[in-house]
């Protein structure tokens, strides 16, 4: 194998593991602090009803990216929680119409976040495309607009890329969450074809991205993914999982975030469907491919399962 264009690794000891501990509390609570909205809501005064209003219509009408929170989650350092964290970036990303598709999304992308908030990440510029239930979420969506997600829809993808911005997003979503197996390694990603389309239309690089062992920092309890599933159509995520202390992830496992090669694509205003087909199915070999070359490295499945 080549060696990369770049590979930065971190551990306990140059990142700090105690601060990297409110990063993680940080980011667990974009989606815990509804539970206590909720709460407040069904048993607070009016006071406490009141403030609790009056931060919803602050976080839907005025929230929004937060340099200033940017810095302090950034300086939070999530790599630093785990076991070690490492990234390799195989071939330098070009600086615009770049769309990078990270998997899989595990229970809460923990691998994606740290390659993005990190000092000196090569991220920095990127526009981050999630659900919308994130950004919506009482007060727990606050966080997330904090950071800068943005819906992950086609009305953004279209206004993103007609200015060329870099997106990074997570092609399986809910899905891939619900899927999401700390024994094997799989991804949600047999019909999730749009982003293609997206890319052919407007000339963009697709950057497949894989984040080893994300599926290990929780344990997950499988075997009712068809239920789950169907919920997922309503936007509802479903996955059934425990971690240290319940919410919190393992930190005893090794994480490696590999950005590989990108898959150049034609510009074709308006793909057909066999076009389509026929460039996510070359995406999905190059996943596979990248999957391949660094799996024993990071004790993973033999096999890559694409659902």
């Amino acid at each position: 194998m080549k060696y990369p264009y770049m590979r930065k690794s971190f551990d306990h000891e140059n990142s700090g593991f105690i601060i990297s501990i409110i990063g993680i509390t940080l980011t667990i609570s974009m989606f815990t602090l509804w539970l206590l909205a909720f709460i407040l809501l069904y048993y607070g005064s009016m006071i406490t009803k009141t403030i609790i209003v009056l931060i919803y219509i602050y976080q839907i009408l005025i929230a929004d990216k937060n340099p200033l929170y940017i810095k302090f989650y950034t300086y939070c350092n999530l790599n630093g929680y785990f076991k070690s964290y490492t990234l390799i970036v195989e071939e330098e990303l070009h600086k615009d119409k770049v769309l990078l598709c990270t998997h899989p999304h595990g229970i809460i992308s923990l691998g994606m976040g740290s390659a993005i908030f990190h000092q000196n990440s090569i991220l920095k510029n990127f526009i981050i495309c999630g659900t919308r239930f994130v950004r919506f979420l009482p007060i727990s969506g606050i966080i997330g607009r904090w950071i800068g997600i943005q819906g992950v829809n086609h009305q953004n993808f279209k206004k993103f890329m007609n200015e060329g911005k870099n997106i990074v997003f997570v092609p399986g979503g809910f899905e891939c969450a619900t899927f999401t197996n700390h024994r094997k390694d799989r991804v949600f990603l047999k019909n999730r074809k749009g982003f293609i389309k997206y890319a052919l239309r407007y000339g963009y690089k697709v950057y497949p991205c894989y984040n080893f062992n994300e599926n290990k920092l929780y344990y997950t309890f499988n075997g009712f993914e068809t239920i789950m599933y169907y919920l997922n159509k309503f936007k509802i995520p479903g996955c059934f999982f425990v971690g240290k202390f319940f919410f919190f992830p393992r930190t005893d496992i090794d994480i490696c975030t590999v950005i590989g090669k990108p898959l150049e694509l034609p510009v074709i205003a308006n793909p057909s469907k066999d076009e389509v087909d026929k460039y996510h199915l070359s995406y999905m070999n190059n996943l596979i491919n990248l999957y391949n070359r660094y799996k024993s490295e990071f004790g993973c499945s033999e096999t890559l399962e694409i659902i």
